[in-house]
Protein backbone atom coordinates (compact mmCIF):
# COMPACT_ATOMS: atom_id res chain seq x y z
CA UNK A 1 0.00 0.00 0.00
CA UNK A 2 2.72 2.67 0.98
CA UNK A 3 4.34 2.03 -2.93
CA UNK A 4 0.20 2.99 -4.08
CA UNK A 5 1.10 6.47 -2.00
CA UNK A 6 4.39 7.16 -2.92
CA UNK A 7 3.56 6.94 -6.77
CA UNK A 8 0.40 9.26 -6.26
CA UNK A 9 2.21 11.75 -4.82
CA UNK A 10 5.05 10.91 -7.51
CA UNK A 11 2.45 11.27 -10.38
CA UNK A 12 1.48 14.65 -8.74
CA UNK A 13 5.29 15.99 -8.55
CA UNK A 14 5.22 15.30 -12.24
CA UNK A 15 2.30 16.72 -13.07
CA UNK A 16 3.10 20.09 -11.07
CA UNK A 17 6.59 19.93 -12.53
CA UNK A 18 4.83 19.56 -16.16
CA UNK A 19 2.76 22.59 -15.27
CA UNK A 20 5.46 24.54 -13.81
CA UNK A 21 7.27 23.79 -17.25
CA UNK A 22 4.33 25.04 -19.00
CA UNK A 23 3.94 28.03 -16.71
CA UNK A 24 7.90 29.49 -17.04
CA UNK A 25 7.35 28.80 -21.40
CA UNK A 26 4.40 30.51 -21.10
CA UNK A 27 6.12 33.64 -19.16
CA UNK A 28 9.15 33.23 -21.49
CA UNK A 29 7.30 33.43 -24.78
CA UNK A 30 4.88 36.65 -23.83
CA UNK A 31 6.37 40.24 -23.27
CA UNK A 32 3.78 41.17 -20.41
CA UNK A 33 3.79 39.66 -16.90
CA UNK A 34 1.14 36.74 -16.55
CA UNK A 35 -1.25 35.78 -13.65
CA UNK A 36 1.49 34.13 -10.97
CA UNK A 37 0.57 30.79 -10.44
CA UNK A 38 0.40 31.01 -6.48
CA UNK A 39 -0.95 27.68 -5.59
CA UNK A 40 1.02 25.95 -8.10
CA UNK A 41 4.45 27.55 -6.64
CA UNK A 42 3.55 26.45 -3.09
CA UNK A 43 2.90 22.99 -4.20
CA UNK A 44 5.91 23.30 -6.53
CA UNK A 45 8.47 24.86 -2.91
CA UNK A 46 6.53 21.61 -0.59
CA UNK A 47 7.37 18.86 -3.09
CA UNK A 48 11.47 20.29 -3.74
CA UNK A 49 11.29 19.94 0.01
CA UNK A 50 9.47 16.78 0.65
CA UNK A 51 12.41 15.82 -2.04
CA UNK A 52 15.80 17.14 -0.49
CA UNK A 53 14.24 15.28 2.53
CA UNK A 54 14.11 12.05 0.23
CA UNK A 55 17.25 12.49 -1.16
CA UNK A 56 18.81 13.22 2.30
CA UNK A 57 17.18 10.13 3.63
CA UNK A 58 18.59 7.75 0.93
CA UNK A 59 22.06 9.20 1.31
CA UNK A 60 21.51 9.00 5.26
CA UNK A 61 20.32 4.89 4.49
CA UNK A 62 22.87 4.10 1.87
CA UNK A 63 20.63 3.50 -0.71
CA UNK A 64 22.35 2.99 -4.61
CA UNK A 65 24.50 5.97 -5.47
CA UNK A 66 23.00 6.11 -8.89
CA UNK A 67 19.27 6.06 -7.95
CA UNK A 68 20.20 9.37 -4.92
CA UNK A 69 21.69 10.96 -8.25
CA UNK A 70 18.56 10.37 -9.89
CA UNK A 71 16.74 11.91 -7.35
CA UNK A 72 18.74 14.64 -6.74
CA UNK A 73 18.89 15.30 -10.93
CA UNK A 74 15.30 15.77 -11.04
CA UNK A 75 15.02 18.10 -7.68
CA UNK A 76 17.88 20.11 -9.60
CA UNK A 77 15.91 20.58 -12.57
CA UNK A 78 12.70 21.59 -10.69
CA UNK A 79 14.65 24.54 -8.72
CA UNK A 80 16.15 25.22 -11.88
CA UNK A 81 12.51 25.67 -13.20
CA UNK A 82 11.39 27.43 -10.49
CA UNK A 83 13.91 30.02 -10.17
CA UNK A 84 14.11 30.42 -14.04
CA UNK A 85 10.42 31.68 -13.42
CA UNK A 86 11.25 33.96 -10.54
CA UNK A 87 13.98 35.61 -12.83
CA UNK A 88 11.55 35.89 -15.96
CA UNK A 89 9.20 37.56 -14.16
CA UNK A 90 11.62 39.81 -11.90
CA UNK A 91 13.05 40.47 -15.61
CA UNK A 92 9.62 41.54 -16.52
CA UNK A 93 8.73 43.87 -13.76
CA UNK A 94 12.22 45.60 -13.75
CA UNK A 95 11.48 46.38 -17.34
CA UNK A 96 8.50 47.40 -17.73
CA UNK A 97 8.01 48.99 -14.38
CA UNK A 98 4.90 48.68 -12.60
CA UNK A 99 1.54 50.18 -13.17
CA UNK A 100 0.74 53.14 -10.70
CA UNK A 101 -2.37 52.70 -8.74
CA UNK A 102 -2.26 56.18 -9.05
CA UNK A 103 -4.11 58.25 -11.68
CA UNK A 104 -1.36 60.50 -13.94
CA UNK A 105 -3.32 63.41 -14.00
CA UNK A 106 -4.16 64.20 -9.97
CA UNK A 107 -1.90 61.75 -8.37
CA UNK A 108 -4.62 60.58 -6.46
CA UNK A 109 -5.36 57.32 -5.64
CA UNK A 110 -8.05 55.13 -7.86
CA UNK A 111 -11.71 54.71 -6.50
CA UNK A 112 -11.64 50.99 -7.34
CA UNK A 113 -9.44 48.65 -5.06
CA UNK A 114 -7.30 46.37 -6.51
CA UNK A 115 -5.21 43.32 -5.41
CA UNK A 116 -1.24 42.75 -5.87
CA UNK A 117 0.50 40.13 -6.20
CA UNK A 118 3.17 39.06 -3.34
CA UNK A 119 5.83 39.13 -5.26
CA UNK A 120 5.16 42.09 -7.46
CA UNK A 121 4.00 44.47 -4.27
CA UNK A 122 7.59 43.51 -2.56
CA UNK A 123 9.13 44.86 -6.04
CA UNK A 124 7.34 47.81 -5.74
CA UNK A 125 8.33 48.52 -2.43
CA UNK A 126 11.98 47.44 -3.09
CA UNK A 127 11.84 50.38 -5.86
CA UNK A 128 10.57 52.77 -4.03
CA UNK A 129 13.03 52.56 -1.11
CA UNK A 130 15.98 52.46 -3.51
CA UNK A 131 14.07 55.86 -5.06
CA UNK A 132 14.38 56.96 -1.46
CA UNK A 133 10.39 57.39 -1.50
CA UNK A 134 9.83 55.52 1.60
CA UNK A 135 11.96 56.33 4.76
CA UNK A 136 12.44 53.48 6.56
CA UNK A 137 13.20 54.39 9.99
Amino acid sequence: MDSGLESGSTEDYETDVKLLKSAWRQEKATPEVLQFESALIRRIIEQIQLMEETVEEFTESGIDPLTVSLYQMDLDRTQFLLISYYRIRLQKVQLTGFNSPYDSASQRPLDEPFEMEPNVLYFVRYKAVKKFKIDLY
